[in-house]
């Protein structure tokens, strides 16, 4: 083994500081042999890397064993928690299935029990509609009979005013005759009678022409 500390170069250079060449060469000796005794060798390096090795591969067998260990461990334990786990979710899926069945039972109960009052509201509203509408319709026809009655008081009360006006037009021709008549006589007997009885007689025709007047505005 060949040492890597030069000696030589420092008892050189402890002469050159000033000492002696026997003190320097025994301070160099002596610098050798601590450097010998401390030196590592590549062949040193490679014992050690083997046996760090050897103690890497020991530990990592060591910690592949306790990760088996704790695996197999974490996976029955897992496998534990899994099947609690789906026992309760089973157990809460049959309850919460029976309170769903028993839900759609109130559920198709209040749809039964709405529709049958639907039915007896839509029923009683129709019977109520049927009895009004005939109650209308026969009012409607006590109505049409009225007006049609109506109608013929009017038809009536158009002939008595046609009679009406047929006689007035006849008093009218009478009284034109009476005036008539009036006058020749007056023209004929003016020499005998007064004027008192004269004017007593237009006075006669023109009463007869005021109720005869009053009469048609009256009808009218």
């Amino acid at each position: 083994m060949s040492s890597m500390l030069d000696t030589l170069a420092i008892s050189k250079r402890l002469q050159k500081a000033g000492d002696t060449p026997e003190h320097a060469e025994a301070v160099a000796e002596v610098f050798g042999m601590v450097f010998q005794e401390n030196v590592v060798t590549k062949a040193d390096l490679r014992e050690a890397c083997d046996k760090l090795d050897k103690k890497i591969d020991a530990v990592a067998s060591t910690l592949d064993k306790r990760i088996d260990v704790v695996a197999s461990t974490l996976d029955k334990k897992i496998d534990v928690v899994a099947s609690t786990l789906d026992k309760k979710i089973d157990a809460v899926a049959s309850t919460l299935d029976g309170k769903i069945v028993a839900l759609d039972g109130k559920i198709d109960a209040l749809g039964a029990r709405l529709d049958g009052k639907m039915d007896a509201l839509g029923a009683r509203l129709d019977g109520k509609m049927d009895a009004l509408g005939a109650r209308l319709d026969g009012k409607i026809i006590g109505l049409d009979g009225k007006i049609i009655g109506l109608d013929g008081k009017v038809i009536g009360l158009d002939g008595k005013i046609i009679g009406l006006d047929g006689k007035i037009q006849g008093l009218d021709g009478r009284i034109l005759g009476l005036e008539q008549r009036g006058e020749a006589l007056a023209a004929r007997y003016e020499s005998r009678l007064s004027r008192a009885m004269l004017t007593l007689f237009v006075g006669l025709t023109g009463v007869i022409s005021l109720a005869t007047s009053l009469l048609m505005t009256h009808m009218k």
